[in-house]
């Protein structure tokens, strides 16, 4: 089964909204009007929220066995169910406490989510489209963090902050029901060799391009999970504007995420996904940089801009940049890895920025740590890069990955 580029986009767009845009995003963007209400410190919440990206690992580190079991297509739809859930959990929380079993129940789906997204999309997507199909889907939670802004600038006055949740569960049903009109059939699931999760893990990490892809999910996730989760409270609490600038922030990352998406994807098609991935990477340690130089809003500004350059398209271009390299299931395996590992370097990045503004009411050493981190990776892809090109998409489907 061959689906068009445009309606595979919007579907795996919509999808990536649901999971990520609102499933890893909405709980941080509402972080200050949580605290406001349990009065329990940043420091519980940002525990919360890693206790999320802790979830988020380990199911990433189930997805290779789920997608091996469950139809795909029923899979896809089910990981949208449980998000619905969540939402719901989350509106009627009494306590932080629901809140982080909410949590865990969308970063448990989540990233079951996304690698169900791109094995459909490696099935019914022509090669050449695969880079920005793949991209484009990415770029699904930046429309969720320009929904998630229009959230925050009228949680305040027009509703409160459980009501965005209950939107958000609404918007899931729409979701799963356009899903089934564009996926009329079942989606083969990823072939398996039978050889064990270690065994595929020990196979990708054994291979360069491999290493690559989880060392640059690893830096990419704690890079946006880190700032995306305390953007709205440092832009409130530190540096005191108001909600109809912090929702800016958002608006401004939303939209550069969507449009970096299709930019960055039509270059990986054109170019490489890593080509492609390098120069959003860079792009992003750069604003960083600004931001720590200049400390103020303004300099907030153009980080987020980096921030949308590289949420927008990265886990597309990491996704289309595995099914160059890998088989199907080997496929499976890389993404499944590379989602470990961003999870966990975000938690601890988490855990640890939340207890430092905590103590300090600063997140201005975190971002200078993001900022190196960053910078160290750009420089560690231009020079693998350099080294070895990844192989065309042609050859790679024969590989085993090995």
């Amino acid at each position: 089964m061959r689906i068009k580029p445009v309606p595979a986009t919007l579907v795996f767009g919509l999808g990536t909204l649901i999971s990520h845009g609102f499933g890893l995003s909405l709980v941080p963007a509402m972080l200050p009007r949580i605290e406001a209400e349990f009065q329990s410190g940043y420091g519980v919440l940002g525990l919360a929220v890693a206790t999320g990206l802790l979830a988020y690992a380990l199911g990433s580190a189930l997805a290779p066995r789920v997608m091996s079991v469950v139809p795909t297509r029923e899979l896809l739809i089910g990981t949208f169910a449980i998000a619905g859930v969540g939402f719901v959990l989350t509106a009627l929380a009494p306590s932080p406490l629901y809140i982080s079993v909410a949590v865990v129940l969308l970063g448990i789906s989540a990233p079951i989510s996304w690698t169900a997204t791109m094995h459909i999309a490696r099935e019914t997507v022509a090669p050449e489209s695969l880079s920005i199909v793949s991209a484009g889907a990415s770029g699904g939670a930046a429309v969720g963090v320009i929904i998630n802004g229009v959230l925050v600038s009228t949680s305040s006055t027009i509703h409160t902050w459980r009501t965005s949740f209950w939107i958000a569960a609404v918007l899931t049903i729409a979701v799963i029901a356009v899903t089934l009109v564009v996926f009329r059939s079942s989606i083969a699931k990823p072939a398996s060799s039978g050889v064990s999760l270690g065994v595929v893990f020990r196979q990708v990490l054994a291979d360069t391009s491999g290493r690559m892809i989880v060392a640059t999910s690893a830096v990419s996730g704690v890079a946006v999970f880190t700032l995306g989760t305390f953007l709205t409270a440092t832009s409130i609490d530190e540096m005191g504007v108001s909600d109809i600038a912090t929702a800016l922030l958002l608006w401004i990352a939303g939209s550069v995420g969507v449009g970096s998406a299709l930019a960055f994807g039509k270059l990986g098609d054109r170019r490489s996904p890593i080509f492609a991935i390098t120069a959003a990477i860079g792009a992003y340690a750069t604003t960083l940089v600004v931001l720590v130089l200049g400390w103020s809003y303004p300099a907030l500004v153009v980080a987020v801009v980096g921030y949308g350059v590289l949420n927008g398209p990265v886990w597309g271009l990491m996704g289309a940049a595995a099914n160059r390299r890998f088989s199907a299931e080997l496929t499976v395996g890389a993404i499944s890895l590379g989602l470990v590992a961003a999870s966990l370097v975000g938690a601890l990045g988490n855990s640890l920025t939340g207890v430092w503004i905590e103590r300090t009411g600063s997140m201005r050493l975190p971002v200078l740590v993001l900022a190196t981190l960053t910078t160290t990776l750009t420089v560690y892809l231009v020079r693998q890069s350099r080294m070895s090109n990844m192989p065309n998409a042609a050859a790679n489907h024969s590989q085993d990955g090995t």
